[in-house]
């Protein structure tokens, strides 16, 4: 399972310009994060790193059961 996250803690709004008589937009930086989350996930998956990150878990995971004995291991 990938997910793609942005550390909230350390991301902040840079600059935040709002007209005389119109008041911000509480949902914007929300929804500007959801945005980049979404960027996030699909710049790593174009990239393969989706398909590198299954390729590494299998590899891992083979030797695991080797090593438990399992001579034979499948994924399917």
């Amino acid at each position: 399972m990938f997910v793609a996250t942005l550390n909230n803690e350390q991301s902040y709004v840079y600059d935040r310009t709002t007209g005389l008589l119109k008041k911000g937009d509480p949902e914007l930086e929300t929804e500007a994060r959801q945005a980049a989350e979404q960027e996030i996930l699909k710049a790593a998956i174009k990239d393969g790193i989706l398909e590198q990150a299954n390729t590494n878990a299998q590899v891992y995971l083979e030797r695991l059961f080797n090593t438990l004995g399992y001579i034979q291991v499948i994924f399917e």
